[in-house]
């Protein structure tokens, strides 16, 4: 993972190596700061748009509470301490926030479709799953798919 500075296998918007419809608002909420600073450096770099951070589900919660209307995706670690992933999904499905949460994971794949099973009361809110580490090409094509409203 990059943590700071841009790879030079990173497309970034000046070099023209794609483009989106519309600008994204999105959160990214993980309590490990070197993931959460790592993915808002990508989603910058890729002129995705406004970017949001939480260093924890309680934040984001809070976040998500006093304006369900402002996050087109919230990229958000399963397991945190506090409020984890999970609490994180069923309140924005909760608050009827438009957008999607996409959960992460570093715990493997099995934790993954495990929180899947468990989204009950935030299934609407639920876009996907992804495992960590991720890749720059799979950020970018989740942001691609969620600017053409999907």
């Amino acid at each position: 993972m990059v943590a700071r500075g841009v790879s030079p296998l990173m497309p970034t918007p000046a070099n023209g190596a794609w483009s989106l419809q519309r600008a994204l608002q999105i959160l990214i909420v993980d309590d490990d700061a070197l993931v959460r600073e790592t993915l808002s450096h990508i989603v910058t770099a890729l002129g995705a748009g406004e970017v949001v951070q939480a260093a924890g589900g309680l934040e984001a919660i809070t976040l998500v509470t006093r304006e369900p209307d402002r996050f087109d995706l919230v990229f958000c670690d399963l397991q945190m301490p506090g409020a984890d992933g999970l609490d994180v999904l069923r309140a924005c499905a909760a608050v009827g926030m438009h957008g999607n949460v996409v959960l992460m994971s570093g715990s493997g794949e099995e934790n993954l479709r495990k929180a899947e099973a468990a989204a009950d009361g935030g299934r609407a809110a639920l876009a996907c799953t992804m495992a960590k580490p991720f890749a720059v090409g799979e950020i970018k094509s989740l942001l691609a798919r969620f600017a053409r409203g999907g």
